[in-house]
């Protein structure tokens, strides 16, 4: 929300509302794939957990992949900031161990 609120100050108010949509679908995705992937644990149960895993993910690229095209076809919005703000936060996803680890 912080970047969303830069972005408004420096690229205008669609290039920050739209940025603040892509924020919006990552948290989203991430919300349908934590109730996926962790619906199984325990050492029993390592092929449920492994299965989950994979369609949780799938089915978090599945829903980015439809909000975008939905939001692009319905709101008139900047995609470049979308998309750059929903690829930023899953490049810190993605990469954010590895940061921790370095500190």
């Amino acid at each position: 929300m912080l970047i969303s609120t830069v972005i408004i100050v420096f690229a205008g108010k669609y290039a920050g509302i739209s940025s603040l949509i892509g924020g919006v679908i990552f948290i989203l995705a991430n919300i349908v794939f934590c109730f996926k992937a962790f619906i199984f644990s325990g050492a029993r149960q390592k092929q449920q957990v492994i299965k989950s895993f994979f369609w949780g993910e799938t089915l978090k690229f599945i829903i980015i992949i439809f909000s975008i095209v939905f939001v692009n076809s319905v709101f008139s919005i900047q995609i470049f900031f979308m998309l750059g703000m929903l690829l930023f936060l899953l490049f810190i996803n993605a990469f954010l161990p590895f940061i921790i680890k370095q500190i």
